[in-house]
């Protein structure tokens, strides 16, 4: 099975947003534009978003390389409310990984921290986000996006490093806040191409939503996912580019049970990877299934998940849940089946920041794999990989005018 090539850059960026216009009208038909948000037309705020980070990965096996990532981010942006419902902002996105004397230009990576080699003395990012409330209930933005925790995509979709380790997203976005339904729909263009450019345009379509229901303590919801990675472009000199599309996606049930200061989630996900026949990858159809449950009481969280996926590659997701090997050339594996273990602990005694101790373990089960060049299936036994992390989140704020 592969997906038919285009010409066209339509499909994937086409789809996104037909589902934010359906969703959109939906959802601002309940909802009268009257009913807004408080008024703070003409505020003027300086807002200050510092995470300060140190990760250490050990992993071992052979399936991804270890690594460490100390650094910072500072987020530094003026907001002016303009009226109730619009705003503005913009600032400077600024990304440091101590011991580093330069940085490359793109910026862009799926397996961290893996750059191109051109490079510069810093590395700084743009940012300007204008968002309009269409009603308390949906929001639509152009330019920065919000990434809103990985927007909600579980860990074989989404690493949680990129929130911090990776450039802001940028795009359009549109975000449904409702009791029946929660979504998250953008586009984040990666690279843009001019007349002529000797190279492809890059942008990542995603869908993130859940459709909820609440029961007295219990909140039961249907979780759907879906990415789109599109390499194209409508105009290229390249004969040998080819446009292509790949796609994750995701479809499962949830349930949360929540008591005071107790907090339990169970999830179980379907998941499917499909690569275009041009990517050159191993696999062409991939699929697992996703078992997770989380605990948190007051500043503690603790997770547990399984996973069993056959011919998978993830687009944003941990390399620890794909068939396919980044540190071992050649290297495929028949079946990956992962148990992993997250635990952190986070400090709230302050009013501008936070501060977070996390902790991981993934243990890999036994599996056969393959490798170019090798007739026979390699024998791959228990091996556990362990991570941890300390960050400081300082988020102060000052109104400028109000």
């Amino acid at each position: 099975m592969s997906v038919p090539i285009s010409h066209k850059r339509s499909r994937p960026i086409g789809t996104a947003l037909r589902w934010m216009v359906v969703c959109a009208v939906l959802v601002v038909k309940q909802v009268p534009i009257a009913a807004q948000v408080d008024d703070t037309t003409g505020r003027l705020w300086l807002h200050l978003d510092n995470y300060n980070f140190f990760q250490n990965n050990e992993y071992k096996g052979s399936r991804v390389d270890g690594y460490t990532l100390p650094g910072f981010v500072v987020n530094t942006r003026l907001t002016w409310n303009v009226e109730s419902r619009v705003k503005i902002e913009t600032g400077v996105h600024w990304l440091h990984y101590w011991g580093a004397p330069s940085y490359p230009t793109n910026g862009v990576y799926a397996v961290l921290p893996d750059w191109s080699d051109t490079t510069t003395a810093m590395h700084l990012s743009p940012w300007v986000q204008a968002q309009i409330a269409f009603s308390p209930r949906l929001r639509v933005l152009l330019g920065s996006l919000d990434n809103n925790q990985g927007h909600q995509l579980p860990l074989p979709l989404y690493n949680p490093e990129l929130r911090y380790a990776a450039d802001p997203e940028a795009g359009v976005q549109m975000i449904i806040d409702h009791p029946l339904l929660q979504a998250d729909v953008w586009v984040d263009w990666r690279k843009f191409i001019f007349n002529k450019s000797p190279y492809q345009e890059q942008f990542t379509a995603g869908t993130s939503a859940q459709a909820r229901w609440q029961h007295g303590r219990w909140l039961h919801y249907i979780p759907l996912h879906g990415l789109a990675a599109h390499h194209g472009g409508e105009i290229t000199d390249m004969d040998s580019a080819h446009v292509q599309t790949n796609y994750n996606a995701a479809i499962g049930l949830g349930t949360t049970f929540a008591d005071g200061q107790w907090e339990a989630t169970f999830e179980a996900y379907a998941m499917r990877s499909l690569f275009d026949t041009t990517a050159h990858q191993p696999f062409t159809l991939g699929k697992g299934t996703f078992l997770h449950a989380k605990a948190k009481y007051a500043d503690f969280e603790l997770d547990l998940s399984y996973w069993d996926g056959r011919q998978f590659i993830p687009l944003l997701g941990s390399y620890h849940f794909s068939n396919l090997s980044s540190n071992t050339s050649g290297m495929t594996h028949d079946n990956t089946r992962v148990i992993s273990l997250w635990g952190s602990y986070t400090w709230r005694n302050f009013r501008h920041c936070t501060a977070t101790l996390t902790g991981a373990l993934y243990h890999y089960l036994p599996n056969t794999a393959n490798r170019i060049g090798w007739d026979e299936k390699i024998n791959c036994g228990h091996s556990t990989s362990l991570a941890f992390g300390f960050f400081i989140h300082l988020h102060p704020s000052l109104c400028l005018v109000k």
